[in-house]
This record gives structure tokens, C-alpha cells and sequence, in this order.
């Protein structure tokens, strides 16, 4: 069963999303793929607001979806799961791990589950980056980055010692990196806009065919 669930907004809006238990509007769900290392790999979905706070004119952030595991194809699968369940557009990741995308194949997709790049997901030290994106959303003045009440991200983020945040990787902390990857998605990149309608090319077709019989 979905959990959200795709709606016709009009031309004006577009699809968008709405939670199936909380009634909460998303205009986009997005996923974040992190490959396990010392800890598992994590899968999670992050709804963005379909309209802005009217206090701080940001969309408010929420984690819908989480999992982890260590095998690979038991992520994979979960990813698959995740674009039907939490209607996620676009997993993005790590696609410069050459030994793990090997496992997508040659096509770099695998049962419907391909990884788009992440921001800066082939600038070094770029932990550091998802970790400060994450942490400016929570600021206590003006957080719009919720978690559900069972989520296990706001243990790992305490998990990450303020020392390490330059030095660490994305395998040394797989689901905080997930999170990251999604985070940073939203922020960076905005979605297209609403397709306008098609004309009436029946309607025009009848038009003009009017006009040939009446003038040729």
C-alpha cells in the first residue's frame, strides 16, 4: 500500500504529493542512497512541502521513508520499493564508487533503480558539506527538517563526533550521508515546472477545415 500518494493539482499546480495518513502536501519526494561500509548502507525519503512557510518562505522538510541494510541487493530492492510506496522521483548518491555501481550493471540500472549524482559528490572532503546542510536546516530558530518519531537519523547525527565532521566519509556514516544526498538535492536543484496542456489539435483541425471549404 502507498504511503503517498500522486495528485492532479490542475495546470496551474501539477502533480503532486500527499501523505495518505497526515494528509501533508508534497510538491516532490526525493530519495538518498548511501552504499554500506563499517555500518549499514541507508535508503531514505525526504518530502518537501508543496507551499512555503509563510514565517521563513522555506518549504518544510520531512523524512517519510528509512531503511538500512548491509547486503546490497536487499537495498536495492527496498530502493524499488521506496519509488512506489513514498513516490520517490530520483535517488541520488555516490555514482563515483566505481566497485558498487559495478553491481547496477552495465547500464547503471538495475529492476527500475538507477542513482543519480549527488551536490558535490566528486569534491573531496564532502561529508562535511551534507553534514552543514543537514544542521542549517535543524537551527533551533528556524528548523523546517522533521523526522518521524520511530526515525534513527537524529541518533546517528549525534553519532558523528564535531571533530570528525572534516575528516569523515560518506562509509564511515552511511545514513547521515543519505540524508545528506537528499537534503542537499532539494536545496540546490528546484523541480520542473507544471506542463502546460495540449491544445485542442481536433478543435483546430475543425477550424481550419472550415476555412478551406469556405475560401478554397
Amino acid at each position: 500500500m502507498s504511503v503517498i500518494e500522486k495528485v492532479w493539482g490542475g495546470n496551474s499546480v501539477g502533480d503532486y504529493f500527499e501523505h495518505t495518513d497526515t494528509g501533508t502536501k508534497f510538491r516532490r519526494i526525493l530519495g538518498g542512497f548511501a552504499w554500506p561500509g563499517e555500518k549499514p548502507g541507508f535508503i531514505v525519503a525526504v518530502g518537501e512541502e508543496l507551499e512555503p512557510d509563510p514565517t521563513t518562505k522555506t518549504r518544510h522538510l520531512w523524512v517519510v521513508g528509512e531503511t538500512e541494510d548491509f547486503d546490497i541487493d536487499s537495498l536495492f530492492r527496498k530502493s524499488v520499493e521506496f519509488l512506489s510506496i513514498y513516490q520517490v522521483q530520483d535517488f541520488c548518491g555516490d555514482n563515483t564508487n566505481r566497485p558498487m555501481m559495478s553491481l547496477l550493471g552495465q547500464s547503471g540500472n538495475r529492476s527500475g533503480f538507477s542513482l543519480t549524482p549527488a551536490p558535490q559528490i566528486d569534491q573531496e572532503r564532502n561529508f562535511s558539506f551534507y553534514i552543514q546542510t543537514i544542521k542549517r536546516r535543524l537551527h533551533p530558530d528556524r528548523k523546517d527538517l522533521h523526522f518521524g518519531e520511530t526515525s534513527k537519523l537524529p541518533g546517528y547525527l549525534l553519532d558523528v563526533p564535531p571533530q570528525d565532521v572534516i575528516s569523515a566519509t560518506a562509509l564511515d556514516y552511511p545514513a547521515v550521508a543519505a540524508l545528506g544526498y537528499a537534503v542537499s538535492y532539494i536545496a540546490i536543484y528546484r523541480p520542473l515546472p507544471p506542463i502546460p496542456p495540449l491544445p485542442n489539435r481536433a478543435r483546430s483541425y475543425a477550424v481550419n477545415w472550415d476555412y478551406r471549404k469556405k475560401y478554397m
